[in-house]
């Protein structure tokens, strides 16, 4: 009896994230951000400040271009290692001992490079900086997860993150009272001030950083972990339901770390995934790369255009940063994450050829140069800030659970990698070309890429709203279905037609495929998953006429992969995109549709290959739209549109007339062939060809 009471007392114990859930979000969570959360105070200032200096190092130690790009570069890679080594030392050690680790490698590393006398040791002392650097960022990462409520995560994420440009600001200032044209530093001056802020957070988290509570529970200090949720409690004065929590469960490890990380990889390079996976690689890789590249372009390139006040120019642009937080906030709560990344990459590629123009008519040339010059610098610090938040967000929620880390993990290296890069580039192509613009326009052109690959090759959506709308959508159709049952109707056509018209006036997403529609139906009513709506016999079509016509469209199930050929970086090298699409179009089938007056009879019409490789023209009559467009579907999950509006038929037209035209169309004739167009050249001849084949 006792061992069972022990059992129910264990039972009844709450979660401690239940526990933190119930006191909300307060003080306690603030004075975490700016002591924990400082790691990306600390970030900006070494980068921004590294990126500064590196002229006069030039200058001072007759550096090689290439030389003054691997120092920037020795940074990012050290991030990357300290990454990477942070996860498995914060488990075993504590994030709060990481934190302090980092603070204190940053100044150390910062003050001792101050006093090098050779390039390789300045690179060597900065390399090992940025491993402090890459060191706490996981672990402040990981405390913001646990000490904070789910809904504030995401805005805690965000307000941590633009400590980031109180970093760049700092420098900012100090280049600015340095030396404004940023022609002449002291750099071995700035190095050590801009360990500064290092050193006051080193100090200040020695005192005053607690560990995160689910790291002391999962250890056993039970203690220590009561202990800190108190002191939670009394700063944000609501004290925790209880101190009796529940001691958090590792999560059970099946098989070895390699068989675990193997999975995770095939998963998320498998059939479903694989395209996505290459598509998000390449948005955080673009996005690091413009980020990243022009923090290490931008102190060589504005001391050549704005005289006297480049050093003041770099602290307003890293004031408008902060309102591309707040705006990649807004669209992260508000729009889909694809809406959310068309929205940023078009506001970024626009505002790259604004500085490509300003810059190269350069502002002496008129006011108008100088407007172009000022919106694309601004624009090219504030904008990819929302990259920033919803790209790493998508990337986290477009795999499943199993393989989460790993997606985002890839998108997170494909980003370090164009961050360690960059400066590379960036020196390489002022060597070949003589000019920067030529980088800047690089830029642009990946995002262009970046922006198609988006909107047209990833054909699914993520984020609340659209969620949420389908699933709206899928119990209205559930709930419809349901009362036409009670209403005893028969699953004949005239039903499809009437839950057609239905949807129209609920005017349900563009994304919400006849597939689906047809599943929901299927679920509650005993519908054939045939094609009911298909009128075999002619008997039933006397005296009806195609008044109207269009041609839908739908994309071929290699779509992603035709275009990704086309659009990625490589082939834009060799202009495909221009004239691919005069030789073989867009990889998408259309297929003819003639509809009757009073809306209820459609006509289909395609012509294909048929299984033993022959022409297959087809032509047959649905009653309601659905079954015209199910017919033309290359996939059932597949979307569809109107390549060509409604417009009148050139004569009312009857079934056998429709059929005539078909069989005499031109481009049925000849062999079917994708790279020919054949499909698209039969359905334009029907609906705007010469006088003998159009309808």
């Amino acid at each position: 009896m006792p061992k069972n009471e022990d059992q129910e007392q264990v039972q009844s114990k709450e979660r401690l994230q239940d526990v933190i859930e119930g006191m909300g979000m307060g003080p306690a969570q603030i004075a975490w951000g700016i002591l924990g959360g400082g790691i990306w105070l600390a970030d900006g200032a070494e980068l921004l400040l590294v990126s500064s200096v590196t002229r006069s190092l030039q200058k001072e130690w007759h550096l090689t271009a290439v030389m003054k790009g691997l120092i920037v570069s020795a940074v990012y890679l050290g991030i990357l290692i300290g990454n990477a080594a942070s996860g498995g030392c914060s488990h075993r050690f504590g994030r709060r001992e990481m934190i302090v680790l980092s603070y204190c490698g940053i100044f150390l590393c910062g003050f001792v490079s101050a006093a090098c006398r050779a390039a390789m040791a300045f690179m060597i002392m900065r390399f090992l900086g940025g491993i402090f650097i890459g060191i706490g960022q996981p672990a402040w990462l990981s405390i913001s997860a646990e000490i904070t409520p789910a809904y504030w995560r995401i805005p805690m994420a965000a307000v941590s993150q633009s400590l980031f440009v109180v970093g760049e600001m700092y420098i900012s200032f100090l280049l600015m009272m340095d030396d404004s044209n940023m022609q002449f530093l002291h750099w071995r001056v700035l190095l050590r001030l801009g360990t500064v802020p290092s050193l006051v957070l080193f100090t200040l988290s020695m005192s005053y950083l607690n560990e995160s509570p689910m790291f002391l529970a999962l250890k056993g200090r039970n203690k220590e972990a009561r202990s800190v949720v108190e002191s939670m409690g009394r700063l944000n004065k609501s004290p925790p339901s209880t101190l009796d929590f529940e001691k958090p469960c590792a999560e059970v490890r099946e098989g070895t770390l390699f068989s675990q990380m193997s999975r995770q990889m095939t998963l998320v390079f498998s059939e479903e995934f694989i395209v996505c996976t290459f598509v998000i690689m390449s948005v955080c890789f673009t996005l690091n790369m413009v980020y990243f590249g022009s923090l290490f372009a931008f102190p060589q390139v504005l001391p050549m255009l704005m005289h006297g006040q480049a050093a003041s120019e770099l602290l307003v642009g890293a004031l408008w940063e902060l309102p591309g937080l707040a705006t990649g906030l807004l669209l992260g709560i508000t729009a889909s994450r694809r809406n959310s990344l068309k929205v940023y990459l078009t506001a970024l590629t626009c505002s790259i050829v604004c500085f490509i123009v300003g810059a190269h008519g350069h502002p002496e040339h008129g006011k108008l140069m100088k407007v172009f010059l000022y919106i694309g610098y601004y624009g090219i610090k504030c904008v990819p800030n929302i990259g920033f938040i919803v790209a790493y967000q998508m990337s986290a929620e477009l795999y499943p659970t199993e393989a989460r880390s790993m997606g985002a993990g890839l998108a997170l290296a494909a980003g370090r990698l164009a961050a360690m890069i960059s400066p590379l580039i960036y020196e390489a192509v002022v060597i070949w070309t003589g000019t920067y613009l030529v980088f800047f326009l690089l830029m642009a052109t990946m995002c262009v890429s970046n922006l198609y690959m988006v909107a047209w090759i990833i054909s699914v959506d993520w984020g609340q709203g659209p969620l949420e709308s389908q699933r709206e959508s899928e119990s209205i159709l559930e709930n419809m279905a349901e009362i036409l049952l009670k209403l005893h109707c028969s699953p004949n056509c005239h039903l499809h037609l009437m839950i057609w018209n239905i949807c129209r006036a609920f005017k349900l997403p563009p994304n919400f495929t006849v597939a689906g529609l047809k599943d929901a139906l299927v679920q509650v009513m005993p519908i054939n998953k045939g094609n009911p709506e298909r009128i075999q016999d002619d008997q039933f079509l006397r005296g009806v006429l195609f008044v109207e016509k269009a041609i839908f469209a739908c994309p071929l199930p290699g779509k992603a992969w035709i275009e990704l050929g086309r659009w990625n970086p490589v082939s834009l090298l060799f202009l495909v995109p221009a004239w691919s699409y005069q030789v073989s179009g867009p990889a998408d089938h259309w297929w003819f549709v003639a509809r009757s007056a009073n809306n209820m009879y459609f006509y289909a019409a395609q012509f294909c290959m048929d299984e033993s490789g022959k022409n297959h023209v087809t032509g047959s009559v649905y009653l309601g739209l659905p079954g015209a467009v199910a017919s033309g579907l290359q996939y059932p999950e597949a979307n569809c549109w109107l390549a060509r509006e409604w417009a009148p038929c050139r004569k009312p037209r009857a079934k056998r007339d429709l059929d005539r035209l078909l069989m005499s169309n031109p481009s049925a004739q000849i062999p079917y062939s994708w790279m020919d167009n054949n499909c698209q050249h039969f359905a334009v001849n029907l609906y705007e060809g010469d006088h003998g084949h159009i309808a």
